[in-house]
């Protein structure tokens, strides 16, 4: 089996793509870290999900992606960051 040349632009391009997934994922992560504290999330939410849902919050207020009931808890800049 012989590999073309160009193959070696694909590799470059795949790890590229794969490299800023992973640093968008840890800046995400990082965030999250700021911006939903568990302390945040059982002071503001933690009795009535309990209530509804029958378990503690998620970690790192998931599954709100920014534009949801914990986020809305939060300031504009909060939201902003």
């Amino acid at each position: 089996m012989q590999i073309p040349k160009a193959y070696g632009g694909v590799t470059l391009m795949v790890s590229v793509v794969t490299g800023g997934c992973l640093v968008m994922g840890d800046a995400e992560r990082l965030q999250r870290q700021y911006s939903f504290t568990q302390e945040f999330l059982d002071y503001q939410f933690n009795e009535q999900h309990q209530r509804e849902v029958g378990d503690d919050t998620a970690n790192l207020g998931f599954p709100d992606e920014g534009n949801g009931r914990y986020m809305q808890a939060k300031t504009y800049s909060d939201w902003y960051l």
